[in-house]
């Protein structure tokens, strides 16, 4: 019994020296130097190129949480940027991640994102990443890498100051929106999940706000019960009722949608009716 006693007080010595200078590695290691192997991994699924102009850095100090950042994000497209991003900044717990691979995020905020759509004059989105984006999209699909969401807790995630543009060259339309907000939290899939967020869309305000019972019960092909509302000075649209996955995707409950004047909405979003 002794010599099983020192094997396994061996084994945890031994555990602890290993985990223990793995993550004094991870902690020394100075991430800016990966930037181009994360942006030719972009490049590789999307075919376009991804820059990260700030600081690039990951904190493993305390072996129980990691923490990250990266500043300065862009994701390219002609003529401007698809995506840029001022910074990115999260908190997740290791420990769970290592015993059981539940994910749990302590904290997720996306600062200044701004994201520019558009469609060009012979009708091709910048979004469409081609076929060999989709083709990889399809291998991915149908592997069996797919990471389970059983675990999944989020407790402070956030979009802050976000920015998006819409400019359709075949029709003529514009869309902006400033000001975006979102904040999600889920304290796991067997509670509520409450999403609510705000914008600016072309000069007027708009508010959402979610709320769905437990996510857990639709991923398992049961009901889910859900709040949403829609606010904005055109439109107003309520969702009181329950939505599943399971055997075919759908929703029984009341929707409530008031349209003070269908033109003024048109007009609202840049597509005004004929007279």
């Amino acid at each position: 019994m002794k010599i099983l006693a020192y094997i396994l007080g061996g084994l945890v010595v031994v555990a602890v020296v290993v985990f223990g200078g793995a993550f004094v590695w991870l902690g020394s290691v100075d991430w800016n130097d990966y930037k181009p192997e994360i942006a030719e991994a972009a490049r590789e699924a999307t075919g376009r190129e991804l820059a990260i102009d700030g600081d690039l850095s990951v904190d493993l100090s305390t072996g129980l949480e990691l923490k990250f950042a990266a500043g300065g994000i862009r994701f390219a497209n002609a003529p401007a940027d698809m995506v840029t991003v001022a910074s990115v900044t999260g908190q997740v717990q290791l420990l769970p991640m290592l015993l059981s691979g539940a994910m749990v995020i302590d904290r997720f905020v996306v600062q200044e994102p701004v994201i520019n759509l558009a469609v060009d004059k012979t009708g091709k989105a910048n979004w469409d990443f081609g076929d060999k984006a989709r083709d990889r999209g399809d291998r991915e699909h149908h592997g069996d890498g797919d990471m389970s969401l059983s675990g999944l807790r989020l407790a402070d995630v956030q979009i802050e100051k976000g920015k998006f543009g819409f400019a359709n060259a075949t029709t003529g339309q514009t869309v902006a929106a400033s000001d975006i907000t979102v904040k999600v939290t889920l304290e796991d899939l067997a509670s509520p999940l409450n999403v609510a967020g705000g914008l600016v869309l072309n000069n007027e305000p708009v508010t959402l706000k979610v709320t769905m019972d437990t996510p857990e019960g639709m991923l398992k092909g049961s009901n889910a019960t859900v709040q949403a509302a829609l606010n904005t000075k055109r439109v107003t649209a309520t969702y009181d009722g329950r939505v599943r996955s399971e055997p075919t995707p759908g929703l029984e409950g009341e929707f409530l949608l008031d349209i003070a004047s269908v033109g003024k909405l048109a007009a609202w979003l840049d597509r005004p009716l004929d007279k």
